[in-house]
């Protein structure tokens, strides 16, 4: 495959190592660019070619003279070289110079695999099981049980009914046939999802368990799932939040709202726990039980009437934590208010919301009622011209977030045009006052630079999860290294875009419409291209289906079943088979997942009049539900003709399908202002209608 260039990777081309056979000559080494912290991509270099010796060397050298994550890293290697003694030898001098939990974690795997199961119990002593890692808290209990040490079965206890249940627990539980006491067999049944039986088991011995938080939490999931009267267990619960205190005291309330709400006659008691249960969360600051006990809150406002939701969402919106958690119940909101014809209450909503919810969902409620307002189908606020106050919406609209459907969307109603058109697009939030670990950058940059593309995506991702901070620049040079690579091994390609996908949702610096190009790239082209002309389809089209589908991840396989790039199913995949003749095909192969998905969607667009938005929504949901839709909207609407496309949208039912099509348009847009410099504007019209 031609390998295409970028100016990205034109960093690399100056330090790349070009390997012989066994990879360990060099023609040409970045040693110079990297100085001491070589040493560390070196030894793995001798790794490759088996040799140890010279590896063990390297490491050596490294940790002792590398900066601190490539020091860190060759200090870990070098402990996994060399016999038994050696190596324990070598982990007790780890353990001197680093005491961290992640280096405590790593000696005591090594001195449990070579039997010192003392060495492992000696050095965890000082280890709270309650609050350490999962993995560290094992191996200490495996230790104490292979020695018969009598604190075994009252550490044993504790860690078991003091966490949630981890897949650590469940692999401790399975593995040593112990007498284990019935609340901890109730916790094993609960994590199995086997509540009828983890049920049977609370029936019989419930009495005698302790009024611990995880306790009251497995057992409200036990009586949601498995029990026949939530009101008597509603009733139970309340008695626990009587008797107990502290985290407990959350759950039991908690937990009493859900089953209250769930005996659908006692929403107001239901309403009164959830309260109790935020009211707690707020005086412990606890934001992510209070967000959640204030969804649960929300939700059941919604099922009762939109005007009761709508009145608790103003009240709370200024309390809650994170304000990402609520996007999903904030998506729920808008079809029901577009079929009840309430069409001014997204002014308020949008007012209210304004500081306090995501930007994408402010940005929807915001261009949502600019439109209303736009068809004359609501009213301006008091005093507000309906040109101006459309506007004003849409210009909200524009700072959008990582959403690119209502920032597009916007540029188009505002008619917006060349720079002014770039910055809205390139516009992501920069934090001034990130720190960047350079050090972290330099092991990154070193992978790519000597040669190991499969070790930068679960480096960076780690990286990312620990809070450190990778600048734009550096992770989009990775992300331009890894879309490289692709070309030969596409596994990189889904890794690329994800670390641009993560660069641009925390940016230390402003993103270049260049730069861009990586959050939406053209993986795959020689197919895409081929299937776009054999089926006569817009390039932009089948890349934004692509991405929004599978990240251009060919070998995914989604929870129902669909299969690869397009992510189509079995059956629809045979049916396409069929009307393309062949009688054998892989949708495992990139090929032909191209080829089939792009024929699948120009049939759905030609059978739905070359509406492309329908075309979308037909791809994820079914031919048949759009069709349905379309008729629907027009009675909520009380419409002759047939809704504006970004309003049928809107009132669909399902969340999932709205989603798809704002994905799909989005995309489409970008990918053809990066690629042919076609202004959004334009493509939006083509794409809505």
């Amino acid at each position: 495959m031609k390998v295409k260039k970028s100016f990205f990777v034109l960093f690399f081309s100056n330090c790349l190592v070009l390997f012989c056979a066994c990879g360990c000559t060099a023609q040409r080494s970045p040693q110079r660019d990297f100085k001491n912290d070589s040493y560390y991509f070196m030894a793995l270099k001798q790794l490759d070619c088996g040799n140890q010796k010279e590896a063990e060397r390297f490491f050596s050298l490294c940790a002792k003279k590398g900066s601190a994550y490539c020091a860190r890293k060759s200090a870990e290697e070098y402990i996994k070289i060399g016999n038994i003694r050696e190596r324990i030898e070598k982990t007790e001098a780890f353990l001197r110079r680093y005491d961290d939990e992640c280096a405590l974690l790593l000696a005591v795997r090594t001195f449990s695999s070579a039997g010192e199961y003392s060495k492992v119990i000696l050095h965890t002593n000082g280890a709270d099981l309650n609050e350490c890692s999962n993995a560290l808290a094992s191996l200490r209990l495996g230790a104490l049980l292979q020695k018969q040490d009598s604190r075994f079965y009252r550490e044993m206890e504790s860690w078991f009914l003091n966490r949630p249940l981890s897949s650590e627990h469940y692999k401790f539980f399975t593995a040593n046939e112990l007498d284990y006491s019935s609340v901890i067999r109730f916790r094993i049944e609960v994590y199995r999802r086997n509540y009828v039986s983890a049920l049977e088991i609370y029936n019989a011995d419930g009495n005698g368990f302790p009024q611990e938080p995880q306790i009251f939490s497995d057992l409200g999931k036990t009586f949601l799932y498995a029990a026949p009267d939530y009101y008597s267990c509603a009733r139970k619960f309340d008695g626990f939040a009587d008797s107990s205190s502290g985290e407990a005291q959350f759950y039991a309330y908690f937990y009493a709202g859900r089953l209250y709400e769930k005996a659908e006659k006692y929403k107001t008691l239901a309403s009164q726990r959830y309260m109790s249960a935020m009211e707690y969360a707020k005086a412990q600051d606890d934001g992510a039980k209070y967000d959640n006990a204030l969804w649960y809150l929300l939700n059941l406002a919604l099922r009762g009437s939109t005007k009761k939701a709508i009145l608790l969402l103003k009240t709370y919106c200024s309390t809650w934590y994170d304000a990402d958690y609520f996007d999903d119940f904030l998506n729920l909101l808008p079809p029901l208010l577009l079929s009840e014809g309430n069409w001014n209450a997204f002014y308020d909503i949008y007012q209210a919301l304004d500081g306090y919810a995501s930007n994408e969902a402010v940005a929807k409620y915001a261009y949502i009622y600019g439109r209303l307002v736009q068809e004359g189908i609501a009213m301006p606020s008091v005093g507000e011209i309906a040109g101006s106050e459309s506007d004003a919406a849409f210009t909200r609209a524009l700072t959008s977030g990582s959403d690119f459907y209502y920032r597009a969307m916007a540029v188009y109603r505002l008619g917006l045009g060349g720079a002014r058109e770039e910055e809205v697009l390139c516009n992501t939030i920069v934090d001034p006052d990130a720190s960047v670990d350079t050090e972290a950058e330099t092991l990154l940059l070193g992978y790519a630079a000597f040669g190991f593309p499969e070790k930068i995506y679960p480096e960076y991702m780690a990286l990312y999860s620990d809070g450190v901070v990778i600048s734009t620049g550096v992770s989009m040079k990775l992300a331009a290294f890894l879309n490289e690579c692709g070309e030969n091994k596409y596994e990189y390609y889904p890794q690329g875009l994800r670390i641009a996908a993560r660069a641009f949702t925390r940016t230390t610096a402003p993103v270049s419409k260049e730069e861009m190009k990586l959050l939406f790239p053209r993986d795959y082209k020689t197919f895409v291209e081929a299937a776009c002309t054999e089926f006569n389809l817009p390039q932009e089209a089948l890349y934004a289906l692509i991405r929004s589908e599978s990240f251009f991840d060919a070998e995914i396989v989604s929870s129902a079943g669909a299969i690869g790039l397009s992510q189509l199913m079995p059956d629809t995949a045979a049916d396409i088979a069929r009307k393309l003749k062949m009688p054998e095909f892989d949708l495992r192969d990139a090929e032909t997942n191209v080829r089939f998905g792009a024929f699948y969607l120009e049939e759905l667009n030609s059978r739905l009049d070359g509406a492309w938005l329908p075309a979308f929504f037909a791809y994820n949901a079914g031919i048949t539900r759009v069709r349905r839709w379309i008729k629907d909207s027009r009675l909520s609407f009380n419409s002759k003709t047939a809704l504006p496309n970004d309003i049928l949208l809107e009132i669909l039912p399902f969340d999932e399908t709205r989603g798809y099509g704002r994905k799909l348009v989005g995309a489409s847009a970008m990918y053809s202002w990066l690629y042919d410099d076609k202004p959004v504007s334009e493509s939006v019209k083509e794409f809505m209608r």
